[in-house]
């Protein structure tokens, strides 16, 4: 299977960007990332991954099986052997039957573009009051429901933040928390 790994960096996430690059070109992983300018707030930033992930599966859909997000302070430690050979339409790790954005799977059909079609409008809903942007995880959450999609549970290993903790040593994707 042919995957994008993919990524934006705001100014705030520059530094994480570089390690990201590092890691996903030390593991020889076809990569793209754009470093976009700030909307305002982290959650407008991350509202606006719904939007980013729909144009990015649009240009990598004719050359590319799927494409992968990692957020820009994800770092890939381990080769992502799963990714490659996982016989679902969209996966992300979940925990509490709540999904974990940071990384996040999608293959290049025609129902994961209407998924994703169907996520970049719930990505623009706002909370109720209308001040904040909902969180990418809502999104995800409206849209499966919305237009549902052959969906896979990531393990932990694929989307788990980084530090001490027993079995860390099984991580393949980390994540650190930057630029909140």
């Amino acid at each position: 299977m042919k995957i994008k790994f993919i990524t934006f960096a705001t100014p705030n996430f520059i530094e994480s960007l570089g390690h990201w690059l590092a890691t996903v070109h030390g593991h020889n992983l076809d990569y793209y990332y754009e470093k976009i300018k700030d909307r305002g707030s982290w959650r407008a930033n991350c509202a606006y991954k719904g939007d980013w992930i729909y144009e990015m599966a649009e240009q990598f859909s004719t050359t590319h099986d799927a494409i992968v997000w990692i957020d820009a302070d994800g770092l890939v430690l381990k080769y992502p052997e799963l990714l490659f050979n996982i016989g679902t339409d969209v996966a992300w790790h979940s925990t509490k039957g709540s999904p974990m954005a940071g990384t996040l799977f999608f293959r290049l059909n025609d129902a994961t573009l209407c998924f994703l079609e169907t996520l970049r409008k719930w990505s623009r809903k706002r909370e109720s009051g209308g001040k904040r942007h909902i969180l990418l995880e809502q999104a995800l959450v409206g849209a499966i429901n919305e237009r549902p999609v052959l969906h896979t549970d990531l393990p932990a290993e694929y989307c788990s933040f980084y530090r001490e903790m027993p079995g860390m040593e099984k991580l393949v994707i980390a994540h650190f928390r930057d630029g909140r």
